[in-house]
């Protein structure tokens, strides 16, 4: 039997109609994408960082009982009049190019929609007037209707007192109103609020961290009561880099390149030490989650792990390598419009591992290798701890020496805990770090940065006594890690009660 072969293409139609998407159906399509706020809000931040930005900040409107709405607000190139509608279409790209962040011309309007019910820009370009647009889901359901602003309202919005970032020259502010995650239990705005920055914290410390430790942009963050016009003031956003600076194993790190198909991929390959105390390494508690590929795009990171070609392991923890893809692999490695997730070709899964050499004909298997014998290393023996004392920190000279005196009796091999005064996380009274020998504590804390010292003494000493055990410890299991958490709480009541 002889089987016809027809292209779809080539099939006879008998007209064409406009037939337009449904708004509703395509506004759920966005909700249903997946974003979370910090994946929103790096997007909204590439878009400032292809302006130029020097200065990026993140704010949080909130109300004595409701978190209303948050800003981005960027010091960049602003949007020309003539381009602004552009920059609003779906889909429209105005002046991206390869060496751009953006690259869909999707990624505001999906950031917006995908946690929220309303998208405003207000911009002025250098020497340009002020304008205004804004999207809501009322008015795209409407019928795809876009709000222009009064240019008075756009230049009055401008004008606003943002901190230390002006916008009388250029800039741009967007804001997104009703954010889904928004909808909050009575009385846990604090708590929310905690939450989001947190984590805006590590994502946005993580995925820009070479324009930040560059100094090519500064990111900030900062919440607003609109109520009491009280600002939290600008927490600068610092820079977390997933490789090490020293290397777990000599030679490393080491470059392989991979060619295929659609052109040449490098991959440099890191190992970290054992037990590194970095945040880099931590990545927040998180570290056995950060392991294998690092991508990358124009310098921001994209996505991470080992891309199909093996579980997350233990023994693979010190293993990370950046690969640093080029533009014009977009579509062959599967870069999604969110530009938080790549899709490698099966062309490179398949060969990657194998044939990926470096310049001593050696493949990236070697860095695998090299990576789980280090962990599977037994360090040296070292004399078992036997005590812990009192370092610098925990009160002066004649103090200290009381200290040591207490708590030296019928130590054999002893070691000195240092306490650190420094801002951490505003539910955490204090962190410790079993492998430095170091007790932090959190001085963002309003009754312990009004404390006089000699309080303060109290407090760290009293920790010190709580703690200490913990310290001789090689490693803490999961019951440590409850049991400090428990001391944690209950010594942040005590001082919410005093």
């Amino acid at each position: 039997m002889e089987f016809k072969k027809y292209s779809a293409t080539n099939l006879k139609s008998t007209d064409t109609k406009e037939n337009l998407p449904d708004p509703t159906g395509v506004l759920r399509g966005f909700k249903a994408i997946g974003y979370s706020i910090e994946e929103a809000l790096s997007d909204l931040i590439d878009n400032s960082i292809d302006a130029k930005a020097k200065n990026v900040v993140i704010e949080f409107g909130r109300s004595d009982e409701d978190l209303l709405f948050i800003r981005v607000i960027d010091d960049g190139e602003g949007i020309h009049p003539d381009h602004i509608d552009t920059a609003m279409k779906w889909g429209g790209r105005s002046a991206k190019d390869n060496k751009s962040l953006g690259r869909f011309g999707l990624g505001m309007k999906t950031a917006a929609f995908a946690i929220g019910d309303s998208l405003t820009v207000v911009s002025k370009a250098s020497k340009k007037k002020a304008i205004g647009r804004r999207w809501t889901a009322k008015n795209i359901e409407a019928g795809w209707k876009q709000d222009y602003l009064e240019d008075s309202a756009a230049d009055d919005w401008l004008k606003m007192d943002y901190g230390s970032i002006s916008l009388t020259k250029s800039g741009t502010v967007i804001q997104l109103d009703n954010i889904q995650e928004f909808n909050i239990a009575q009385g846990q705005v604090a708590s929310t609020l905690d939450r989001i920055h947190k984590g805006l914290r590590f994502h946005i410390g993580v995925h820009f961290h070479r324009f930040l430790e560059q100094n090519k942009v500064n990111i900030y963050i900062t919440t607003v009561n609109i109520q009491s016009e009280i600002s939290t003031g600008y927490e600068e956003i610092l820079p977390i880099n997933p490789m090490p600076e020293i290397s777990g194993v000599k030679d490393y790190p080491k470059k392989f390149s991979l060619d295929i198909a659609d052109g040449k991929v490098d991959v440099k390959a890191f190992i970290w030490p054992k037990k590194s105390s970095s945040s880099g390494y931590k990545m927040n508690g998180k570290a056995p989650d950060f392991q294998g590929f690092f991508w990358y795009r124009n310098n921001r990171l994209i996505d991470h792990g080992w891309s199909k070609l093996r579980t997350i392991e233990p023994h693979m923890n010190l293993a990370r390598a950046v690969i640093d893809l080029p533009p014009d692999l977009d579509d062959a490695f599967g870069l999604q419009v969110g530009k938080y997730k790549v899709e490698p070709p099966r062309l490179f899964l398949n060969n990657v591992l194998s044939n990926a050499k470096n310049k001593d004909g050696e493949s990236l298997k070697i860095w695998i290798k090299d990576a789980e014998e280090l962990y599977r290393t037994k360090p040296p023996s070292q004399p078992k701890i036997t005590g812990v004392v009192p370092g610098n920190g925990f009160g002066n000279k004649n103090k200290l020496k009381i200290y040591r005196e207490l708590f030296s009796n019928n130590i054999e091999t002893e070691e000195v805990v240092l306490c650190d005064w420094s801002k951490l996380d505003e539910d955490q009274l204090f962190e410790i770090d079993i492998d430095e020998f170091k007790l932090t504590i959190n001085t963002g804390i309003k009754k312990i940065k009004n404390m006089k010292k000699e309080d303060r003494d109290i407090i760290s000493i009293t920790l010190f006594f709580a703690l200490k055990e913990f310290f001789l410890k090689g490693n803490l299991n999961d019951k440590d890690e409850r049991e400090i958490s428990k001391i944690n709480t209950a010594m942040i009541e005590s001082l919410k009660n005093e």
